[in-house]
C-alpha cells in the first residue's frame, strides 16, 4: 500500500477528511528529508490497529522508549500540570522533543513529539499547525509511540480521557 493510500484510508476509518494539502506539504516535506511517514488516528482507528497487532509493520515515525521515559510521561499526565496550560519539555535528546499541552479549559490534552528535529524546524511546523499527533502504547515487545503528522487546531485533538484510558489500560494493546 502506498503512504497516500494508507494515509487516506486511516483517516476514511477514523471519520476525518481525507488528508488535507498541508499536511501533505508536510508529509512530503518528511520524506524528502529520509522520513518515513504514516498518518494515523485518531485514537479509534490506532486503538484498532494495534488490537491487530500492526504496531510494528507499521511504515511511520513508530518510535521504541525505554521504561523510564515511558513512566515520565504517565506522570506528567498524572501531574495534573497540563492542566494550567503549560507546554514542558519531558524528554531531549539529541534534538528530540516531547512536550505536554492542554487548551485553556484543561479538558482537553495534547501530547507532542518531534523527532530528530532542531528547536528550529519543530517552530516551522508549528507555525504551520503541522506539529505532531503522538500515541502511546505499551506492547508485550515494548512501549511505543506512534506519531502521526496533524492538521488540526488544538480543540480538535486527544480527549483527555481517552488518552488516559489509553495509557493505564494497557491489556488493551
Amino acid at each position: 500500500m502506498s503512504a497516500d493510500n494508507f494515509i487516506s484510508e486511516r483517516r476514511e476509518l477514523s471519520g476525518l477528511p481525507l488528508i488535507s494539502k498541508r499536511t501533505r506539504d508536510v508529509v512530503e516535506g518528511l520524506k524528502s528529508r529520509g522520513y518515513k511517514v504514516a498518518v494515523l488516528g485518531p485514537t479509534r482507528a490506532f486503538y484498532g490497529e494495534v488490537k491487530k497487532g500492526l504496531l510494528n509493520k507499521i511504515e511511520g515515525l513508530v518510535v521504541p522508549v525505554s521504561d523510564a521515559v515511558y513512566t515520565n510521561v504517565l506522570n506528567f499526565v498524572d501531574s495534573g500540570d497540563y492542566q494550567r496550560g503549560r507546554v514542558e519539555g519531558l524528554l531531549k535528546d539529541n534534538y528530540a522533543y516531547l512536550l505536554a499541552y492542554s487548551t485553556d479549559d484543561g479538558r482537553r490534552l495534547a501530547l507532542v513529539y518531534s523527532i530528530y528535529f532542531s528547536a528550529e524546524d519543530y517552530h516551522k511546523l508549528e507555525e504551520r499547525r503541522g506539529g505532531l499527533n503522538l500515541f502511546i502504547a505499551s506492547t508485550d515487545k515494548g512501549n511505543y509511540f506512534a506519531v502521526r503528522i496533524r492538521d488540526v487546531e488544538w480543540k480538535h485533538v486527544i480527549k483527555r480521557n481517552t488518552l488516559l484510558d489509553a495509557l493505564r489500560e494497557k491489556e488493551r494493546f
